[in-house]
């Protein structure tokens, strides 16, 4: 592991949110416009957010295999970063909820190793699979 280690991959994003709506924040028509536009930055912030919030607890960065849960938190930071100025709610709320779980996970009401939670008002985020693809 390097200190670039990254949680999420450009193709885990697409597969998650669909092609579509990344080709369109990026304004990109291929995967190869899109792997060469900003958002390897933004996976790359995300990533450092995560070290930055669960470090007080947890070597980072963290060792493959990276966990599902950690995944999708940092799917949410990314899709928050590039809908920026986008005032979806559902987007805001799962960047909240994700800043959120990498709270308890540092406060230690969840264990990251098992993800049991430890407190009656930890945050919802688990992964949603009414409208998305499970990792």
């Amino acid at each position: 592991m390097t200190a670039n280690t990254i949680y999420i991959t450009t193709s885990e994003m697409v597969e998650l949110f669909g092609q579509q709506e990344l080709f369109d924040a990026f304004q990109v028509q291929s995967n190869e416009e899109l792997n060469t536009s900003p958002i390897n930055k933004y996976i790359e912030n995300a990533s450092a957010i995560i070290d930055a919030h669960i470090s007080v607890r947890y070597a980072t960065p963290l060792n493959e295999p990276i966990p599902s849960i950690v995944k999708r938190i940092a799917a949410a930071i990314v899709r928050y970063d590039y809908h920026n100025f986008d005032s979806r709610e559902r987007v805001e709320d799962a960047y909240r909820e994700a800043l959120r779980f990498l709270r308890y996970l540092r406060d230690g009401k969840i264990d990251l190793n098992s993800i049991k939670i430890t407190s009656q008002n930890s945050p919802r985020f688990m992964p949603d699979t009414s409208e998305q693809k499970k990792w």
